[in-house]
Order: structure tokens, then C-alpha cells, then sequence
């Protein structure tokens, strides 16, 4: 485990590293200052409010994506122990915890994120997993109305270093697990706990699907009940006219729904 006093992104510094063909191993950080989530969201955290950790996990190949699910099962298992209210994942890349005294928000029900998930291929196959956890944010100085942090969760003064070492430990366990397993769910055997974790699952969703700048087409929308979690990391969505499957990289939003 690196930790680095400031830097711009911690998975940017793991794939530049990878550049040099320099092994990153883990770098952690609190203050990072122009992080990213999914589709460019920013994705910062200085202050020490939260913090950003990335780990390198060997070749994945196309099914690289698979590693995000990996990473939430990881963070999960570490970080259920540490709060009061079950913790769940939210498709494909979130961590969130239910709180049944929270107000019910469009999308997000009960349910608050946590964490988030952001996992990137260098072009030599190798793949840096990185993940944001709150620790410290206050109501007042949470990013938005759907987050939380482990502090407002009940732990009030999260220790940063043990944690990172505790996530970068998991991450890295269940990764090796899921490559020995043929880079699959169901043969590493994560698969019936993956879905068990799922916080939309039984659910109606709404599902937003963007085309690349590269594709020709419309933004679709599917409306359904979110049935699960394929071996492949797809969701699996049953409409009315049958049952859809999206990759993660597929899917802008997924989001629980009002009844039909």
C-alpha cells in the first residue's frame, strides 16, 4: 500500500505507472483532486472526507468488467461490520446502505451510497479496480442528496489507513479467486452471493441506455423488474416483452422505479 499526500486521480496514477510498465500494486489516497466515475462523473475527495483507493488486479481480458462486481463484493464484506443498517450493491458499480429512517429519494428509495466503483483496462490487460469510500462527510457536505458516509452511518471516526488495507486485502483475495474461477461468477463461486447483495433485486427499475458518440440511435429506456445478476455481471430485467440482459458498460442509469 502507497499513499500518495495529494494527486490528481489514484487510478490515473496506477494506469500511468502501468504506462511505464511499472507494477502499481495499491495507492491510496485522501486528497484526490479530479477523480472520475462512471461517465465522467467527478469523482474527488479532499479533506480526508473520503477516500480513493486503487488496486491492481492481473490481465482480465474482455471480461474485465466482471471485476467490478468482484470489487463490490469485496467492499461489502468489509464494510457491512462497520454500520448499523444492511449494506447492499446497487447495479452495476454502487455500495449503498439502507437506512429505513431515510426519506424515500426518486431512484434511490431508503437506500445511500457509500461507495463507488470505477474499474479501468490498461492496454496490457491489467486492471486497475479503484474505489471511493465516505468516511467523514456531514449532511451539509455530502457531494448529493443520495449519499452517506460511514460517519453519518454510526462509525464516528473511521480509521483511513486500516480500512484501505482491509478493502485492498478483500479486493485483491476475491480477484485471484474469480481469475482462478475462469474470469466467471458462477466458477468462482461469487455468483448466489452477488445476488444476494443486489439492492434492486424483486424491484421495478428504470434502465437508461445511451448509445457511444461512435453509434448511430436513440437513448432507450426500459422499464421492469430487476431479477438478477447473470454470470457474466449482466442484469437481467423482466418487461413485458420478455427478460433484457445489459453489461455495465451498456447502461447509464439503473435505478429502482415507482410500482407499476
Amino acid at each position: 500500500m502507497e499513499w500518495l499526500e495529494t494527486i490528481d486521480s489514484t487510478n490515473a496514477e496506477a494506469l500511468r505507472r502501468l504506462d511505464r510498465a511499472e507494477r502499481c500494486g495499491a495507492l491510496a489516497s485522501l486528497d484526490q483532486r479530479s477523480g472520475r466515475g462512471r461517465g465522467g462523473a467527478s469523482w474527488s475527495s479532499r479533506g480526508g472526507l473520503a477516500l480513493t483507493l486503487t488496486v491492481e488486479a492481473g490481465s482480465a481480458g474482455e471480461r474485465a468488467a466482471q471485476l467490478t462486481h468482484v470489487a463490490g463484493l469485496a467492499a461489502r464484506r468489509v464494510l457491512a461490520p462497520l454500520v448499523a443498517h444492511p449494506v447492499a450493491l446497487a447495479w452495476p458499480n454502487d455500495v449503498v446502505v439502507r437506512d429505513p429512517a431515510a426519506p424515500d429519494l426518486p431512484g434511490w428509495g431508503s437506500a445511500r451510497k457509500l461507495a463507488g466503483i470505477l474499474c479501468e483496462r490498461h492496454a496490457s490487460g491489467v486492471v486497475a479496480i479503484g474505489i471511493g469510500v465516505n468516511l467523514t462527510q456531514a449532511l451539509d457536505t455530502l457531494p448529493v442528496p443520495w449519499a452517506t458516509s460511514l460517519a453519518l452511518c454510526g462509525l464516528a471516526a473511521p480509521e483511513p489507513r486500516p480500512l484501505a488495507e482491509a478493502l485492498a486485502t478483500e479486493i485483491g483475495r476475491l480477484a485471484r479467486r474469480w481469475q482462478r474461477g475462469g474470469a466467471d461468477l458462477r466458477g468462482a463461486g461469487l455468483l448466489a452471493e452477488l445476488n444476494a447483495a443486489q439492492a434492486w433485486c424483486g424491484q421495478v427499475v428504470t434502465a437508461t441506455r445511451t448509445p457511444a458518440p461512435a453509434q448511430v440511435g436513440a437513448t432507450q429506456h426500459v422499464r421492469g423488474t430487476f431479477t438478477g445478476v447473470d454470470a457474466g455481471g449482466r442484469a437481467l430485467i423482466r418487461t413485458d416483452g420478455g427478460v433484457v440482459s445489459w453489461l455495465s458498460g451498456e447502461v447509464r442509469h439503473l435505478r429502482s422505479a415507482d410500482p407499476l
